[in-house]
């Protein structure tokens, strides 16, 4: 049944309705498939889960079999399928009602689509036309967070979801050290005020407190002073080694046993100022760093070990400041100075802590300008009874620019997590050689006319991408500068081709793309054919690629009819052409042949099994032999050709063959089709029809 379309949204919901309704919607269907219901999360099924009642006007309802909960969420959506099963064929009915359903679909279809829309992701209509909201390639955004670039606002990923965890995780861990460093800090100042031995309690205290703020993602802090072995409890632990008696050995579990697995981390501090070193060492076939042993020499200097389970080895970092960036500069008081020179500039009061006759300085007592401390009061007369320890910024071994080879990258393939933004366009102008290698950028304007036979030397695997101005001859050479279909190319404006060194100033075209949108060159002379025109079986070979042919089978055509004296003679039948199965299989195509002449009328004969099946021509007491879909009928004495009727000057002719004519799809390369050729009707004295034929195009 048809009727209008409303303009309507084509989803409904309900929230807080018990019962089973009915729950009804006010957008037309056509059939109760047309929808789909959902209660929560769950799609339900029709029948078993719900019924559908249509109204006279389309609209309806929807009955639950299973009532719904005040806390159930009911909704109807449009979700007829997006098909067309009619087809209106040419010459036949075409009735109002089947094409106001054809209408009535794709007004469904397109108010589905709408919205569907409205719940994706889009672009503000306000926004400037060059906005791209494409996502970037799966590879390019799996595990990364979606933003969106601050200058185009297109979206890209530049942040992974485990930055974000981690990030997470070191911010709690962080708020908690700083917790723990103000609790012992303020033990320290209390200490502080005490005697000798509370004073070295604090101190205790304060490197206690560094250690924490310093390693904010440590879970605890042991202290070691003997060999010892890293066990599962160690996990994110920091191990401070005094190593003042010896040598002392830390051994790492082996990665895979003992619950130790891929990211398992434990950090190594050399905790006291000697000669002595911290020794970390291998268990089993593991590595660190590609090495069995990593030594920490250096006061305060420490190495985070992370397992990697996939190589079976220990990734060590160092960290920390070490003995070379921790000064101690050592003044004596005159009770008048306040200003005290450092021997460098530690940058920051907070890279300073100050002592005056041992007792720790607040920062709020003293400023720090360069290499300068002045003390809002001058520290007492003494005999070396300032001190200052200070924390000299160490720079990060970041390499100079233009110092990074390509031996210092991985031989691997490299993955870069966004993309890559390539130099500005360069112009340079049309010459006989063009040094493209030289460019300081991939894309690359080409200007003037001059015709281009070289390109210049660069190493083998470089890439440029020229952008034509006007145009030139680009002159092919089979060995310098290649091109597609081995001929000249003649460029026009806004010609966009690519170009791949071979090395040693050799050059191919890898991609060429004319603005015309017309290709460069092309060797397509048209279909193919195979023809059998001489009666009796033969095997047709399907050719290597193709997958689909055309075939025309025609039968043979009617002898013509002869009369001698008073007495006639009839012309014979046709033969049958057709073409069946043989290693392809397929339904078979025929096309029987024409009617002998004779004295009444000699019919054509007719095809089967094509998509298009045709009679020959007829005749009628005519001296023309009738037409096959391949030949006209002959008005003079003759055998007929290619299907049609024979005829003998003067007397009735025979009738034309039958076509048949059919696409072949989904076949085989190299498989076998058996083709019969249908001869030509006889004649007692006339002329015989002509034989038919079976013709193969693709």
């Amino acid at each position: 049944m048809a009727y209008p379309i409303s303009n309507v949204y084509r989803r409904v919901q309900y929230t807080g309705s018990a019962g089973v309704g009915p729950y009804s919607f006010s957008f037309e269907i056509l059939s109760n498939t047309d929808i789909s219901v959902f209660k929560n999360e769950t799609l339900l099924t029709l029948t078993t889960n719900y019924t559908v009642t249509i109204n006279a006007n389309g609209t309806g309802s929807v009955t639950l079999v299973s009532a719904a909960t005040g806390s159930d969420t009911i909704t109807i959506y449009g979700s007829r399928a997006i098909e067309r099963t009619s087809d209106f064929v040419t010459g036949g009915d075409l009735f109002a009602n089947t094409l106001n359903d054809e209408l009535d679909s794709l007004v469904i279809f397109t108010q589905q689509n709408k919205e569907e829309i409205s719940r994706a992701l889009l672009a503000p209509v306000t926004d400037p036309t060059t906005i791209d909201l494409t996502l970037p390639g799966k590879d390019d955004r799996a595990g990364y967070v979606l933003s969106f670039n601050d200058t185009t606002g297109d979206p890209e990923v530049t942040t992974t979801v485990a930055d974000i965890n981690q990030a997470s995780t070191y911010a709690a861990n962080a708020l908690a050290s700083q917790n723990a460093a103000a609790v012992s800090a303020a033990a320290a100042l209390v200490s502080q005020g005490a005697a000798a031995t509370s004073a070295s309690a604090a101190s205790a205290s304060a490197s206690a407190a560094a250690a924490s703020v310093n390693g904010g993602m440590y879970s605890a802090v042991q202290d070691k002073n003997s060999n010892y072995t890293v066990v599962l409890d160690d996990a994110g632990d920091l191990i401070r080694v005094n190593t003042s008696a010896g040598v002392v050995t830390i051994t790492l579990p082996t990665i895979g046993s003992g619950g130790i697995t891929d990211g398992f981390k434990v950090a190594v501090v050399k905790w006291t100022n000697d000669a002595n070193s911290v020794s970390v060492v291998r268990s089993g076939s593991n590595t660190i760093n590609g090495a069995n042993t990593y030594s920490i020499g250096s006061q305060y200097t420490s190495a985070t070990f992370v397992a990697d389970a996939e190589t079976g080895q220990w990734f060590g970092a160092a960290s920390g400041v070490g003995t070379a960036n921790i000064v101690s500069d050592v003044f004596s008081g005159t009770g008048s100075q306040t200003s005290y020179t450092l021997s460098g500039d530690p940058g920051s009061k907070n890279n300073t802590f100050v002592y005056v006759g041992g007792v720790y300085q607040q920062k709020s007592t003293y400023t720090q300008t360069g290499s300068n401390i002045t003390f809002s009061a001058a520290p007492p007369s003494g005999s070396s009874n300032i001190e200052i320890i200070w924390i000299q910024p160490q720079a990060i071994g970041v390499p100079s620019d233009g110092s990074v080879s390509s031996a210092k990258l991985a031989a691997t393939q490299l993955t870069l997590p966004n993309a890559v933004n390539e130099a500005a366009t360069v112009t340079i102008a049309s010459a006989s050689t063009v040094d493209i290698g030289a460019a300081a950028a991939n894309t690359i304007t080409i200007s003037g006319t001059t015709t281009i036979t070289a390109f210049g030397t660069i190493a083998s695997g470089a890439v440029r991408r020229l952008v034509f101005a006007g145009a030139l001859t680009l002159t092919h050479n089979a060995t310098s500068l290649i091109l597609p279909g081995s001929a000249n190319i003649t460029t026009a404006a806004g010609d966009v081709a690519e170009f791949l060194s071979l090395g040693s100033g050799n050059w191919r075209c890898i991609n060429y793309s004319k603005a015309s949108g017309t290709s460069v060159a092309s060797s397509y002379s048209g279909p193919s054919s195979t023809r059998y025109t001489t009666a009796g079986s033969h095997t047709f070979t399907i050719p290597s690629g193709i997958t689909q042919i055309k075939v025309t089978v025609v039968g043979g055509g009617g002898g013509s009819y002869y009369e001698a004296g008073c007495t006639g003679y009839n012309g014979g039948t046709g033969g049958t052409s057709s073409v069946a199965s043989g290693t392809q299989t397929i339904s078979t195509i025929s096309a029987t042949g024409g009617g002998g002449g004779a004295a009444t009328q000699s019919n054509g004969g007719l095809g089967s099994g094509g998509d298009l099946n045709a009679r020959g021509g007829g005749t009628a007491g005519l001296a023309v032999g009738g037409a096959s879909s391949l030949s006209s009928g002959l008005s003079y004495t003759g055998s007929g050709l290619l299907g049609s009727g024979g005829v003998w000057i003067g007397y009735r002719a025979g009738g034309g063959g039958g076509t048949a004519t059919k696409w072949l799809t989904g076949l085989t390369a190299g498989n076998t089709l058996s083709v019969t050729v249908g001869a030509g009707g006889t004649s007692s004295a006339g002329y015989p029809g002509g034989a038919g034929a079976v013709i193969f195009e693709y």
